[in-house]
């Protein structure tokens, strides 16, 4: 019975151990996000970060072989791009879509691209305009395929096996440890037994730690292309550094067991044992054989210490720290249980009164241990590096829900006087400056219009509804000029209507909606930890056409889906799915998901305020129940006046009203929508209403 025993609590280390690398694998490896994270994760080591440049180097010129010339020029502009968050969010996509060809079986067609890459690319070649001029428009196509790999041969069964892994992983850690139970309680010497599981939990714990630190040099070993050598290395340590926290998992648990055994058996305390290991170094036993025996045990130490510094430095911080750690758990457990003949002078009444209280506090201590320590052995650990440094400027709002974020806005954002001819703007700057500025969130007005020659026609469906509703905001004047530019462009044969941001007549300003939609996308692209928000007037346009524009922009894959309903996603779970684009209408309903009417989420203020004692929090369009909320915050005057905007632009008004209006209406701001943005200073408010100054 004892053999049995022992072979019971053996084979449950083994299920154990089986079970742990099977339940990371099951994250790590056949996770598209997990598996994607670590990838963005290991282009932080430089060897990595080297052979990717390398790759996407030889990509670009096998499309554009006339750059062979400037390849060392390239080569150090791509090296430099592979190091940007930009890039990393833009690998960690790709990697996302390749592993999840993978998972639904299209191995044979797999191809590993970079989405947006030659954005990014350009930008950095700013400075070389004559490189920049030969790059490949669609580079991001495809990098590489991986049609010829092993991995592709053996895809179907290496899918079979990622879909039952992480029951697999569950039902093995099941099974160790209700072996390693029964091997305890089947033990003649129950108390021996757990000191023995404690100190094989340990050793496990030891073996993941090696398994990963030196895991990385064994597979570099095994490759035949040495190109191919460090790269593996920087890989493996990206994708097994998730090992050392369920390490440490087991090795809590296994010294919990060991502190437990020791302070009721009253064994020697961890001084004495080492008192013990120093007598024994200096005094080996045996001789000279022992002597030998030191001397190259020794030896072997002080070179790995020599040749492997850091690793040296790691392994006696982790051993200092589990000497600490069973200390720290022997001393609980001594108060909780002491050893016999630990208090002389207590009666056996007294020890039997305390028994309850001891048993009891035992009993919490041991769950609390290896509740924690199951918490550790089954969680997926976290990437060694982050993709981005933070969420809409802060790596505090990572964790904050959507409705509890205030973001930063402009009403007609697209109505700039630096737009070459708009008449009446709202902005001193456009959207490409009020999203450098900080502004997150945008409302546009689109319309459809058709071009002719360097003007714009707006197609009207009913021209004198159109003038009662856009006589207010453009005034009688503005109205006129509109329609008197509007009677003298006649659209001739082959001219093309499209959609256009315009407030209310295109004739008086516009801008194409696909160069608005490119501006988005390229600083979406170049801050991949940023969340935008955008509610569409939309004036005579059908969800159809602007999904459409949408898609044609390379958004749609950015664009968040749903649900449009509290409990929101927070920023950081954004940032990481990369839906980092919220859209809305004003005015249309039944359209695509992920193009909701903006009334149906959002709550709002008036929006019609003539002096700054008017601004009420009064409610306006939106049910009471939407859990998002819009603060109409600007003077209406025609024109719109940077001086009108001034008071109620300043930190001091901002921050107050929106308190004001949080109080009344019970929901944080989200969106705060102002004139001339650069007038003061909304993203300083909505920074101070976001708790970050």
């Amino acid at each position: 019975m004892p053999r049995f025993a022992a072979m019971l609590r053996v084979l449950g280390a083994l299920l154990v151990l089986a079970g742990a690398l099977t339940s990371y694998a099951s994250r790590a490896l056949f996770d598209s996000d997990t598996f994607a994270d670590r990838v963005a994760a290991s282009l932080g080591d430089d060897r990595v970060a080297g052979f990717a440049a390398g790759q996407i180097t030889d990509a670009v010129i096998a499309q554009r072989p006339d750059l062979t010339a400037v390849r060392p020029v390239l080569l150090g502009l791509v090296q430099a791009v592979v190091r940007t968050e930009a890039f990393r969010a833009v690998a960690r996509r790709g990697a996302r879509a390749a592993h999840q060809s993978l998972l639904e079986g299209s191995a044979g067609q797999l191809v590993v691209s970079l989405p947006d890459f030659e954005t990014i690319l350009r930008s950095a070649l700013a400075t070389s305009p004559e490189i920049a001029e030969r790059i490949p428009e669609q580079l991001s196509a495809a990098v590489t395929r991986l049609s010829n790999l092993p991995l592709d041969r053996r895809a179907a069964s290496l899918m079979r096996f990622a879909k039952v892994a992480r029951p697999v992983a569950l039902l093995t850690l099941g099974a160790g440890v209700a072996l390693t139970v029964l091997g305890i309680v089947l033990a003649r010497r129950r108390r021996r037994a757990l000191l023995e599981v404690g100190e094989t939990w340990v050793g496990l714990a030891a073996v993941l730690i090696l398994f990963e630190v030196l895991g990385g040099f064994v597979v570099r070993g095994l490759i035949a292309d040495p190109r191919l050598g460090d790269p593996a290395v920087g890989l493996w340590g990206a994708f097994m550094g998730g090992l050392r926290p369920r390490a440490y998992g087991l090795a809590l648990v296994g010294l919990a067991c060991a502190a437990a055994v020791s302070t009721l058996e009253g064994l020697p305390n961890p001084r004495d044992l080492l008192d013990r290991l120093g007598r024994t170094i200096a005094r080996p036993p045996g001789g000279p054989l022992g002597r030998l025996v030191r001397a190259f045990l020794l030896l072997g130490l002080g070179l790995a210490g020599m040749i492997w510094p850091r690793f040296a430095a790691q392994t006696l911080a982790v051993a200092f720290g589990a000497l600490l750690a069973f200390l720290a758990l022997r001393e609980l457990f001594s108060l909780a249980m002491p050893a016999p003949g630990a208090d002389p002078g207590v009666s056996l009444e007294g020890m039997a009164g305390r028994t309850a209280l001891r048993v009891g506090l035992s009993a919490v201590l041991v769950v609390a241990v290896v509740a924690g320590g199951y918490l550790y052995l089954t969680r997926g650990g976290t990437a060694l590096t982050q993709v981005v440094a933070g969420c809409n400027g802060d790596p505090r709002l990572c964790e904050r829900r959507l409705d509890d974020v205030v973001f930063p806005g402009t009403h007609n954002s697209m109505a700039a006087a630096d737009v070459p001819g708009w008449f009446m703007p709202n902005h001193e700057s456009g959207v490409e400056a009020q999203l450098a500025g900080g502004v997150r969130a945008l409302l546009i007005d689109v319309v459809p219009g058709i071009e002719v020659g360097d003007r714009i026609r707006t197609v009207l469906a009913d021209e004198s509804a159109a003038r009662a509703t856009y006589n207010r905001a453009l005034g009688p004047e503005g109205v006129d000029a509109a329609l008197r530019i509007r009677d003298r462009l006649v659209p001739g044969e082959g001219d093309r209507r499209g959609l256009f941001l315009c407030h209310g007549f295109c004739e008086l300003g516009a801008l194409p909606v696909e160069d608005v939609l490119g501006t988005l996308r390229t600083f979406l692209t170049h801050h991949p930890g940023e969340v935008l928000l955008v509610i569409v007037q939309d004036e005579g346009v059908t969800p159809d056409e602007l999904a459409a524009a949408v898609e044609a922009a390379g958004l749609r894959d950015v664009v968040y889906p749903g649900p449009f309903a509290a409990p929101w996603p927070t920023l950081g779970e954004l940032v990481s799915r990369n839906q980092r684009l919220l859209l809305f209408v004003e005015h249309a309903r039944g359209g695509p998901a992920w193009l909701p009417n903006a009334y149906d989420v959002f709550q709002e203020t008036p929006f019609r305020f003539s002096t700054p004692e008017e601004m009420s929090c009064a409610r306006n369009r939106g049910g009471r129940a939407n859990s998002l909320f819009l603060v109409n915050h600007f003077i209406e005057s025609v024109p719109p006046r940077p001086t009108a905007a001034a008071p109620v632009n300043t930190l001091e008004f901002l921050e107050q009203r929106a308190r004001r209006c949080q109080r009344e209406r019970r929901r944080v701001p989200n969106v705060i929508a102002v004139d001339f943005w650069e007038t003061g200073d909304v993203v300083g408010a909505a920074r101070a209403l976001n708790g970050l100054e």
